[in-house]
């Protein structure tokens, strides 16, 4: 094989530049409401490397799908990073990076050197916009790491030719490693015969013996994934019916991928179903059309059958003849497939330009290579802009396939009501999306939300019934059961309190999570009727559970210093940070127990310790102002009440401390306008504060 020369290699340091710069967008995206909250945030095994989390990850099936070093991935991050979106969609980008050098690298063997097609068919990988889902989106994280692993495999096995022992057990493990990160890998043993075909091995009975250990770990991984996949009740369903219109329909999906190759417009994180009759006899048409086309072909080359074939290979567990998963086409699920295509683009491109004589014309033809280069770079750092957060995702959604998806308008809803706090088009949101489907989980479920939050207790318990009646299992039933003991709580009907909590101990009986929230809720429900004791007990046995549940720590310290004991509040604050690290709450209440029991230097230490962390909290400020007063230094504690007023200007405790400030100063106009606002805020000034300023005919 030919050595790359250095010309060459700053080509490929510029695809990859040309790459980044075209993801870039993505580095400041936040994590989407639709699977990140399962996979990533709402995802109680990745919020610890402990041996009973790591456990779950290896051993248990999650969301009915099994992917542990995804799952490992993300929990190395949170540990490290917490769940700053930032880094997980960094290692997304890096993994892609890895895998454009990956692609470049086994066909620069496959071709034996030949530079233009590989570095062309690695750009286009690199950059084709139907790859933005994958590196965008957080929960995308099993497509790309698979990938990693499955063309790491392909490497070493291509390459086992002088170290035949070392690499072709390299190959095997990064196999196994694929499959461990998303089922779809278990193609992969059929992908090395054609890889084989291509280089032109001659199959002979007993060389099919270095197959046997990859189709053995992929028969593994296959009857797992199904089997675990499916209910009992699912599999009787199953029908020769059913896989043939499956199979039709599969038709159709490869149609869909091969036009969304050539022309990559109204892409979305979701397809409504668009096949027809008629489109699907289309996708007949082109299939065997294609195919019968590569057989043609192989007069002369293998190279069209051979990217055709891996188009089509890779693509066959994602073709949902039987579905693993929600949709029936997804620009994620041709991460890999995309290489056949990418291929067969790149030997059309050098074939037709070495059959130009003219050189006019090959520069011409070398000018439009790279404007079709420049524009596929353009349209998917356009695309990459709109995975920005739930609601650029969902309006792109929206705009390009109005009033057919309702999970479309349910998610944007979930962004304007937890991001935005826009209730009111949060609710129009729901109320679209359940006209487009009366039964959409996710809707009725925020129906049920927005009636609690308007105390319309009777509609909410009517929705949430509703919402049970819809669906078997999802994400938000766990929350949906503390809904429910909240608004009986209200109610102040203990017995049912209890029945809603049993009931959801009874579904979530087997995870420490579930039960941690249930026990904490009970506690927190007990605190609110003043019955200490009891919320104790409760809170307990769910720090038990779940030790790194912050909520639990704070609910104790609030019971605590309730009671007065703040030696005891302090301990459970001091607990919290040492489990699960400086977190914004935990240490903010420290600082105002440290400040509550005249302990002024260790306050001050943890306000500017936080100040550091958390730049952009004004209770910060106004904790900081209290403690320069205490001192006499009045300047500064109106420079932190302004610093905090400035980051919140509708926060009436630090009117109220600055106008008591400003009045020490003996600046008494701003001391006047300033206690005057935070009366109109709500503050209820105390008498001696109102004397105060009345003695110095101040009318408050």
């Amino acid at each position: 094989m030919k050595k790359i020369k250095k010309y060459q290699k700053a080509l490929l340091m510029f695809m990859l530049i040309v790459t980044a710069v075209t993801f870039y967008p993505v580095l400041n995206a936040d994590f989407i409401n639709y699977d990140d909250t399962v996979m990533i945030t709402g995802n109680w095994k990745i919020k610890s490397l402990a041996t009973d989390n790591l456990k779950a990850m290896f051993f248990d099936m999650h969301e009915r799908l099994y992917h542990p070093l995804v799952s490992i991935s993300y929990a190395l991050e949170y540990h490290f990073f917490g769940e700053d979106p930032y880094f997980y969609h960094a290692v997304n980008l890096i993994l892609h990076l890895l895998n454009v050098l990956l692609v470049f690298f086994i066909f620069f063997k496959l071709t034996k050197g030949n530079f233009p097609v590989s570095f062309i068919t690695a750009f286009i990988f690199a950059c084709h916009p139907l790859h933005v889902e994958a590196v965008a989106w957080v929960s995308a994280r099993k497509d790309i790491l698979y990938a990693f692993f499955f063309l790491c495999s392909i490497l070493a096995y291509i390459n086992s030719d002088k170290q035949k022992n070392i690499l072709y057990l390299i190959s095997l493990l990064m196999f196994a490693f694929s499959c461990l990160s998303k089922p779809a890998a278990v193609i992969f043993p059929i992908v090395l015969v054609l890889i084989d075909w291509f280089q032109g091995s001659k199959f002979q009975a007993k060389s099919f013996v270095k197959y046997a250990p990859f189709f053995l770990i992929a028969l593994i991984f296959a009857f797992f994934t199904l089997n675990g996949y499916y209910l009992d009740s699912e599999k009787s369903t199953i029908s020769h019916g059913a896989l043939s219109a499956n199979m039709m329909q599969a038709h159709f999906n490869i149609l869909f991928y091969i036009f969304k190759f050539i022309y990559p417009a109204k892409l979305s994180i979701i397809y409504p179903n668009l096949a027809s009759s008629l489109r699907i006899a289309a996708g007949i048409f082109v299939v065997y059309i294609s195919l019968f086309a590569c057989f043609i072909s192989l007069k002369y080359t293998k190279k069209v059958t051979f990217a055709f074939l891996f188009f089509i290979i890779t693509l066959l567990p994602m073709l949902s003849i039987l579905p693993i998963g929600d949709a029936y086409v997804a620009d994620r699920y041709v991460y890999i497939p995309l290489i056949g295509l990418c291929y067969l683009a790149a030997i059309i491109f050098v074939y037709a330009y070495k059959k130009i004589k003219n050189s006019g014309f090959k520069k011409i033809a070398a000018a439009i290579l790279a404007v079709l280069m420049l524009t596929m770079c353009v349209v998917s750092h356009t695309r990459a802009t709109d995975w920005k957060d739930s609601g650029t995702i969902f309006d792109s959604l929206i705009q390009n396939y109005q009033g057919k998806i309702s999970l479309a308008y349910a998610l944007r809803g979930v962004h304007y009501a937890e991001n935005k706090g826009n209730i009111q088009i949060a609710e129009q949101d729901m109320d679209d999306a359940l006209k487009i489907n009366p039964f959409l989980p996710v809707a009725l479920y925020y129906q049920g939300k927005f009636k609690m939050r308007r105390n319309d207790y009777e509609g909410a318990l009517k929705s949430y019934k509703k919402y049970f009646e819809s669906c078997f299992d999802e994400p938000n039933m766990l929350s949906a059961y503390l809904d429910i003991a909240a608004i009986y709580g209200q109610k102040n009907d203990e017995d049912k309190v209890h029945k809603v909590y049993n009931a959801a101990l009874n579904k979530y009986g087997l995870s420490a999570y579930a039960k941690a929230l249930i026990y904490n809720n009970l506690g927190v429900y007990y605190m609110n009727k003043l019955e200490y004791e009891k919320a104790i007990s409760y809170i307990t046995k769910a720090k038990e559970f779940n030790p790194e549940q912050e909520v639990s720590y704070l609910a104790l310290g609030e019971i605590y210093k309730n009671k007065n004991e703040f030696n005891a509040a302090i301990n459970e604050y001091i607990e919290s940070i040492k489990r699960i690290g400086g977190r914004k709450e935990s240490l903010l209440q420290l600082g105002s127990a440290y400040f509550d029991t005249g302990r002024y230097n260790e306050a001050f230490e943890i306000f500017l310790y936080m100040k550091k962390l958390f730049p952009e909290d004004y209770r910060i400020y106004d904790f900081l102002g209290n403690l320069h007063a205490l001192k006499g230094d009045y300047k500064n504690a109106v420079i932190m009440y302004t610093k905090s007023l400035l980051i919140n200007n509708n926060y009436s405790n630090a009117y109220f401390h600055r106008a008591a400030a400003s009045f020490e100063l003996k600046r008494y106009e701003k001391a006047l306008k300033d206690a005057l606002t935070a009366k109109k805020l709500g503050f209820e000034l105390p008498a001696d504060f109102i004397r105060m300023f009345a003695e110095k005919g101040l009318i408050l």
